[in-house]
């Protein structure tokens, strides 16, 4: 439209007002007639209470973040809880330095290596692939007195370990053997039968005091 209306504009006829064949009055009473209409419409202000034509694409959904994913203090980015190095720009994650702050189930392990959080059943660290620990059973010979295996990452700790040398986890309550004692000083796991710690040769808590 507006190439039909250009170029009659620059039609010499028009412009030098030159003889004009037949009918072509009738072209020029059109043109005159859309040359108006568009000038009326461009002058006519917009309604505002008309509503705005929807766009073709639909708006982008806002990105949720799940417990525990974290926001890249440097680019901004939206990393899985797993992640302890942001995907985007390699800045190191919330949880890449000390023990990590997220949820672990049962089993669960962080690499020693990369601090990876790896689950129950890899063998392997998915990232690094190094060696995951070794899941000892507490009835095997290897495994002394007291030790215990960590309830969340499967870690195997001395009995003087509180809490796992891993994760940090508290360790599990003991369950003692009738007259069994843990020595007051160096929390190391008696039989009945010793009089005084094995480890440190502290003195019975409730032995008698010798004359």
């Amino acid at each position: 439209m507006v190439r039909v209306l250009s170029y009659y504009a620059l039609d010499p006829l028009v412009v030098t007002g030159g003889e004009k064949p037949p009918g072509r009055e009738i072209v020029d009473a059109s043109t005159r007639k859309l040359f108006l209409e568009l000038i009326k419409f461009s002058e006519t202000a917009v309604d505002p209470s008309v509503p705005k034509p929807a766009s073709e694409y639909p708006p982008k959904k806002a990105k949720t973040i799940k417990g525990g994913d974290w926001i890249c203090p440097k680019c901004n980015f939206i990393n899985f809880w797993r992640n302890i190095i942001c995907r985007q720009c390699k800045e190191d994650g919330p949880g890449s330095v000390g023990v990590v702050d997220t949820e672990m189930k049962k089993g669960d392990w962080i690499c020693i290596e990369c601090n990876f959080i790896n689950f129950s059943r890899n063998i392997q660290c998915l990232k690094c692939r190094a060696e995951g620990p070794k899941k000892v059973d507490m009835d095997e010979e290897v495994v002394k007195k007291g030790d215990w295996n960590c309830a969340q990452c499967g870690f195997l700790n001395f009995a003087k370990n509180k809490k796992c040398l891993r994760c940090c986890n508290s360790r599990p309550e003991r369950k003692l053997n009738r007259g069994d004692w843990e020595c007051p000083s160096c929390d190391y796991l008696n039989f009945k039968r010793n009089k005084a710690c094995l480890k440190c040769n502290c003195e019975h808590p409730e032995a008698p005091a010798t004359q």
